[in-house]
Protein backbone atom coordinates (compact mmCIF):
# COMPACT_ATOMS: atom_id res chain seq x y z
CA UNK A 1 0.00 0.00 0.00
CA UNK A 2 3.18 2.39 0.79
CA UNK A 3 4.13 2.05 -2.64
CA UNK A 4 1.12 2.49 -4.51
CA UNK A 5 0.21 5.67 -2.27
CA UNK A 6 3.36 7.11 -1.02
CA UNK A 7 2.98 9.82 -4.15
CA UNK A 8 -0.87 11.17 -3.00
CA UNK A 9 0.44 12.17 -0.15
CA UNK A 10 2.13 15.85 0.69
CA UNK A 11 4.15 17.55 3.09
CA UNK A 12 2.66 21.02 4.09
CA UNK A 13 5.00 23.79 6.20
CA UNK A 14 4.12 26.80 7.19
CA UNK A 15 6.47 29.77 7.44
CA UNK A 16 6.62 33.35 8.93
CA UNK A 17 9.98 35.60 7.87
CA UNK A 18 11.71 32.24 7.02
CA UNK A 19 11.16 30.48 10.46
CA UNK A 20 9.37 27.14 10.59
CA UNK A 21 5.64 27.30 12.20
CA UNK A 22 4.26 24.32 11.72
CA UNK A 23 4.36 21.03 9.58
CA UNK A 24 1.62 18.76 8.54
CA UNK A 25 0.73 16.42 5.82
CA UNK A 26 -1.87 16.67 3.17
CA UNK A 27 -2.93 13.52 -0.08
CA UNK A 28 -4.04 14.21 -3.48
CA UNK A 29 -8.06 13.27 -4.20
CA UNK A 30 -7.61 13.87 -7.90
CA UNK A 31 -5.42 13.33 -11.04
CA UNK A 32 -5.99 17.64 -10.97
CA UNK A 33 -3.84 18.69 -7.96
CA UNK A 34 -6.76 19.11 -5.84
CA UNK A 35 -5.66 17.90 -2.09
CA UNK A 36 -7.17 17.74 1.28
CA UNK A 37 -5.74 18.41 4.67
CA UNK A 38 -6.91 19.47 7.96
CA UNK A 39 -8.15 22.78 8.40
CA UNK A 40 -6.04 23.44 11.28
CA UNK A 41 -2.71 22.61 9.10
CA UNK A 42 -2.96 25.89 7.00
CA UNK A 43 -5.16 28.06 9.62
CA UNK A 44 -2.65 30.91 9.76
CA UNK A 45 -2.64 30.75 5.21
CA UNK A 46 -4.41 33.62 5.50
CA UNK A 47 -2.32 36.15 7.93
CA UNK A 48 -0.01 38.72 6.02
CA UNK A 49 3.78 37.36 5.96
CA UNK A 50 2.64 33.89 6.10
CA UNK A 51 4.74 31.45 3.75
CA UNK A 52 3.10 27.99 2.69
CA UNK A 53 5.10 24.74 0.84
CA UNK A 54 3.08 21.56 -0.40
CA UNK A 55 6.16 19.29 -0.89
CA UNK A 56 5.61 16.27 -3.43
CA UNK A 57 7.21 12.50 -2.74
CA UNK A 58 8.98 13.20 -6.16
CA UNK A 59 10.46 16.45 -4.66
CA UNK A 60 8.82 19.32 -6.12
CA UNK A 61 7.64 21.95 -4.04
CA UNK A 62 4.92 24.51 -4.15
CA UNK A 63 5.06 27.81 -2.82
CA UNK A 64 2.13 30.39 -1.91
CA UNK A 65 1.71 31.74 -5.07
CA UNK A 66 1.11 28.10 -6.88
CA UNK A 67 -1.74 27.21 -3.98
CA UNK A 68 -4.82 27.73 -3.72
CA UNK A 69 -7.85 27.27 -1.49
CA UNK A 70 -10.69 25.70 -2.44
CA UNK A 71 -12.69 25.40 0.72
CA UNK A 72 -11.73 26.26 4.13
CA UNK A 73 -13.48 24.95 7.11
CA UNK A 74 -13.01 25.94 11.00
CA UNK A 75 -14.21 24.63 14.16
CA UNK A 76 -14.26 20.78 16.07
CA UNK A 77 -16.53 19.82 13.15
CA UNK A 78 -14.92 20.82 10.17
CA UNK A 79 -11.52 20.79 10.37
CA UNK A 80 -11.45 20.09 6.55
CA UNK A 81 -9.46 22.05 3.89
CA UNK A 82 -9.42 21.57 -0.12
CA UNK A 83 -6.85 22.67 -1.63
CA UNK A 84 -5.55 22.91 -5.29
CA UNK A 85 -1.82 22.80 -6.92
CA UNK A 86 -1.03 22.96 -10.65
CA UNK A 87 0.52 19.30 -10.48
CA UNK A 88 -0.56 16.02 -11.91
CA UNK A 89 -0.15 13.13 -8.84
CA UNK A 90 1.24 9.44 -9.73
CA UNK A 91 -1.74 8.86 -7.63
CA UNK A 92 -4.88 9.61 -5.30
CA UNK A 93 -6.92 8.94 -3.11
CA UNK A 94 -10.47 8.68 -3.58
CA UNK A 95 -13.14 10.16 -1.06
CA UNK A 96 -15.35 7.66 -0.96
CA UNK A 97 -18.31 7.88 1.24
CA UNK A 98 -19.70 5.07 1.14
CA UNK A 99 -16.80 3.27 2.97
CA UNK A 100 -17.62 2.23 6.77
CA UNK A 101 -14.64 1.11 8.89
CA UNK A 102 -15.39 -1.28 10.96
CA UNK A 103 -13.75 -1.94 14.52
CA UNK A 104 -11.03 -4.20 14.35
CA UNK A 105 -10.09 -3.03 10.74
CA UNK A 106 -5.58 -2.60 9.89
CA UNK A 107 -5.51 0.79 9.23
CA UNK A 108 -2.43 2.34 8.06
CA UNK A 109 -1.42 5.99 7.78
CA UNK A 110 1.15 7.98 6.25
CA UNK A 111 2.49 11.29 7.10
CA UNK A 112 5.58 13.04 8.36
CA UNK A 113 5.16 13.25 12.34
CA UNK A 114 7.94 15.74 13.73
CA UNK A 115 9.51 16.34 10.42
CA UNK A 116 10.14 12.78 9.42
CA UNK A 117 9.40 12.43 5.81
CA UNK A 118 6.93 9.72 4.35
CA UNK A 119 6.27 7.45 7.33
CA UNK A 120 4.23 4.86 7.79
CA UNK A 121 2.28 3.34 10.94
CA UNK A 122 0.10 0.86 11.64
CA UNK A 123 -2.92 -0.09 13.79
CA UNK A 124 -6.89 -0.83 14.19
CA UNK A 125 -9.52 1.15 14.17
CA UNK A 126 -10.71 0.55 17.99
CA UNK A 127 -14.34 2.61 17.79
CA UNK A 128 -16.44 5.00 15.23
CA UNK A 129 -19.28 6.65 16.21
CA UNK A 130 -21.79 9.66 14.14
CA UNK A 131 -21.51 13.11 15.39
CA UNK A 132 -24.25 15.86 14.73
CA UNK A 133 -23.78 19.13 14.32
CA UNK A 134 -26.41 21.29 15.91
CA UNK A 135 -27.14 25.14 15.47
CA UNK A 136 -28.15 26.79 18.28
CA UNK A 137 -32.01 25.89 18.30
CA UNK A 138 -30.81 22.62 18.38
CA UNK A 139 -31.73 21.65 15.01
CA UNK A 140 -28.90 19.23 13.49
CA UNK A 141 -27.38 20.55 10.19
CA UNK A 142 -24.94 18.02 9.60
CA UNK A 143 -23.09 14.94 10.63
CA UNK A 144 -19.51 13.13 10.61
CA UNK A 145 -18.20 10.03 11.33
CA UNK A 146 -15.43 10.25 13.75
CA UNK A 147 -13.25 7.47 13.66
CA UNK A 148 -10.30 6.47 16.56
CA UNK A 149 -8.05 4.36 15.61
CA UNK A 150 -4.81 2.59 17.55
CA UNK A 151 -2.08 3.85 15.24
CA UNK A 152 0.96 6.01 16.72
CA UNK A 153 -0.28 9.64 15.23
CA UNK A 154 2.41 12.73 16.07
CA UNK A 155 2.54 16.25 15.39
CA UNK A 156 2.95 16.50 11.13
CA UNK A 157 0.52 13.56 10.54
CA UNK A 158 -2.33 15.93 10.93
CA UNK A 159 -4.28 15.73 7.66
CA UNK A 160 -2.41 12.88 6.02
CA UNK A 161 -5.10 9.66 5.24
CA UNK A 162 -5.69 6.48 7.58
CA UNK A 163 -6.12 3.73 4.72
CA UNK A 164 -7.52 0.05 5.05
CA UNK A 165 -5.78 -3.22 3.55
CA UNK A 166 -7.66 -2.62 0.63
CA UNK A 167 -6.69 1.05 -0.14
CA UNK A 168 -9.48 2.72 1.01
CA UNK A 169 -9.78 6.05 2.91
CA UNK A 170 -11.13 5.19 6.61
CA UNK A 171 -10.23 9.10 7.88
CA UNK A 172 -8.10 11.85 7.92
CA UNK A 173 -5.61 12.41 11.20
CA UNK A 174 -5.89 14.53 13.56
CA UNK A 175 -5.85 14.83 17.20
CA UNK A 176 -9.25 15.48 19.95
Amino acid sequence: LFAKYKHAVVRIDLYYQGIGLSLGSGFFVSGDGHLVTNAHVIREFSITGIEIDISTFDGKVFTTKDIQVASHGGGKSMDFSLLKIPFKPKSWINLDPAYEASVGDQVIAIGHPQGLNYTLTNGLVSTHKIKKVRDRQGKEISSFTQVQVSVPISPGNSGGPVLNMDGKLVAICTSI
